[in-house]
C-alpha cells in the first residue's frame, strides 16, 4: 500500500524511468554469467575473405657461408734477359695488354752488331768448306750437323782423284803382268795413288775440322740472334701492367726487374673456411658468389682447388675457385662473400614470403584454423625465388607442413572469421597431407 501511494505522489514521469532502467539492465546468462553477443541492434561480423597457401617441403641445399678475395690467376715478375740501357717503354701501368705485345725494349744497337760479326764469321766459314752462302737465319745448326765430312766439295774433289788413281794403278799392274808396261810405269802408279790417299786423308782432317768451327758459329749466331730477340721484351699471356720496375734510359744489369704483369682472365677467387667447417668443403662443389665490386652480377662456380692442411697462424682452410672474366670487370683484391653448397639434398619447409607480417623485429603468419585467423610467429632462415618469380623463406621453427598460411593478410588480428576464397583448392591439399601422415 505504501509503494502504491508513493508511485501516485510521483505521478507518470517517476513511472517512464523505472521502464527505462529496466530495458538497459542486461540479461542474466543461463547460468548467472552475462550472455555474450553483439551490442542491441549490431549484426555478427562477416567472415573476411582470405587467399591462403600451403606451407610446402622443397629441396634446399644447406649452404656455408664465407668470405674471400678475389686475385689474378697468374702473376709474372718480368726481369731482363740481356743487360744493356732501357730505351722505351711501349706499355703504362694499368693498361691491358695482349700475350705477344712488346712491352720494353733495350737498346739493340750491340745485339745487332754482334749478330752481324756471326754472319759474317758463318759466311767465311762456308766459303773455306767450299759451300753455297745460307740464308742469314734458319736452319743453320741443323744443316751442319747433318753435313756430312765426304760430302764438302772439298773431300768429294780429294775423293774423285783418290779413285781415279786407284784405278791408275790396277790399270798399270794389269799392263805390267801382260808384259806391255815396264816396271817404272807401275812404280808411278803406286806412287801416284799413295799421294792421292794422303791428300784425301788431310782434307778430311781440314774439313772435319771445319765443320766443327762451322757448328760453333752458328750456335754463336743463334745465340746473337736470340739475344737481339731478348732485348725486346714481349708479353708472355694476355693480362694487365700491374708496375713498372724501372726507368727511361736506365743501365739494367740481367735479371734487373723491369714490370709486374697480371692475368685476370680467368680470375682466382680465394675463400677462408673456419676450422670448424673445413670437414664440409670438396673439390667440385657449387659456390655462389657475391662481390662488392660487382653486385649485379650473378656469379658461380665449382670449387676447384683446395689446401692440403690448414693454416697454423688462423687455424682455417683456403679453398680456391676461377671465374671468366673478359672485360676485366671484376678486380683483383676485391673483397668476396661466398655460399658454398654442401648438402644439396637437403629437404626444407617453405612458406611464402606474401604470407609474413614483419613488425618492429618480429615476424608473424596467420593460419587458418577452424574458420579464424590464428596467430603464429615461426623461426626463419633463408630466402629465395621460388619457380614462379615469387619469394619463398625457409622455416626452420613454428609451422607444419600442409598448414595453410592466409596471404597478404595486413591489419588481421587473431581470432577473426575467416572464409579462403582458395578452399576448394585447400580441400584436396589437406587430403593429400592426411594420406601423407598416414603413410
Amino acid at each position: 500500500m505504501a509503494t502504491e501511494r508513493a508511485l501516485r505522489t510521483l505521478g507518470p514521469f517517476a513511472l517512464l524511468g523505472l521502464a527505462l532502467g529496466c530495458a538497459e539492465s542486461p540479461r542474466p546468462a543461463p547460468g548467472g554469467g552475462q550472455a555474450p553477443g553483439p551490442a542491441a541492434g549490431q549484426a555478427p561480423a562477416a567472415p573476411r575473405e582470405v587467399r591462403t597457401a600451403a606451407v610446402q617441403a622443397g629441396v634446399w641445399p644447406r649452404r656455408l657461408a664465407v668470405n674471400g678475395e678475389a686475385l689474378p690467376s697468374e702473376s709474372a715478375l718480368l726481369a731482363a734477359q740481356v743487360p744493356g740501357q732501357l730505351v722505351a717503354w711501349h706499355v703504362e701501368r694499368g693498361q691491358r695488354v695482349a700475350a705477344g705485345q712488346l712491352l720494353v725494349e733495350i737498346d739493340p744497337v750491340e745485339y745487332g752488331l754482334r749478330v752481324e760479326q756471326a754472319q759474317a764469321a758463318l759466311l767465311a766459314l762456308r766459303a773455306e768448306l767450299g759451300l753455297e752462302p745460307e740464308p742469314e737465319t734458319g736452319g743453320e745448326a741443323a744443316a751442319a750437323a747433318g753435313l756430312v765430312v765426304d760430302e764438302t766439295p772439298i773431300v768429294r774433289e780429294a775423293l774423285a782423284a783418290f779413285r781415279q788413281a786407284e784405278l791408275d794403278r790396277q790399270r798399270s799392274e794389269a799392263l805390267r803382268s801382260d808384259g806391255i808396261t815396264s816396271a817404272g810405269d807401275l812404280d808411278g802408279a803406286r806412287l801416284r795413288e799413295e799421294t792421292a790417299a794422303s791428300r784425301l786423308r788431310a782434307a778430311r782432317d781440314t774439313v772435319a775440322v771445319r765443320l766443327a768451327r762451322l757448328s760453333e758459329q752458328q750456335v754463336a749466331l743463334e745465340l746473337a740472334l736470340e739475344n737481339q730477340r731478348r732485348a725486346r721484351v714481349l708479353a708472355p699471356f694476355d693480362g694487365a701492367v700491374a708496375e713498372r720496375r724501372a726507368g727511361l734510359g736506365e743501365v739494367l744489369t740481367l735479371g734487373a726487374p723491369l714490370l709486374e704483369l697480371v692475368r685476370f682472365d680467368p680470375l682466382r677467387v680465394r675463400l677462408v673456411v673456419p676450422e670448424q667447417d673445413a670437414g664440409r668443403v670438396a673439390v667440385g662443389q657449387a659456390v655462389e658468389l657475391t662481390l662488392d665490386s660487382a653486385r649485379e652480377q650473378s656469379l658461380s662456380g665449382p670449387l676447384l682447388r683446395l689446401a692440403p692442411a690448414l693454416d697454423g697462424a688462423s687455424r682455417t682452410l683456403w679453398a680456391e675457385l676461377e671465374l671468366p672474366n673478359p672485360q676485366g670487370l671484376l678486380r683483383p683484391g676485391s673483397f668476396v662473400r661466398a655460399a658454398i653448397e654442401y648438402d644439396p639434398a637437403h629437404s626444407a619447409l617453405l612458406v611464402p614470403e606474401a604470407a609474413l607480417v614483419r613488425f618492429a623485429g618480429t615476424v608473424r603468419v596467420f593460419v587458418v584454423e577452424d574458420g579464424k585467423a590464428v596467430e603464429r610467429r615461426p623461426s626463419l632462415g633463408r630466402e629465395r625465388s621460388g619457380p614462379g618469380g615469387e619469394i619463398e623463406v625457409e622455416v626452420l621453427a613454428g609451422l607444419e607442413l600442409g598448414e595453410r598460411v592466409v596471404l597478404a593478410p595486413g591489419s588481421l588480428s587473431a581470432g577473426t572469421p575467416l572464409t579462403p576464397l582458395d578452399a576448394q583448392a585447400a580441400a584436396p591439399d589437406a587430403a593429400s597431407d592426411a594420406a601423407a601422415a598416414g603413410r
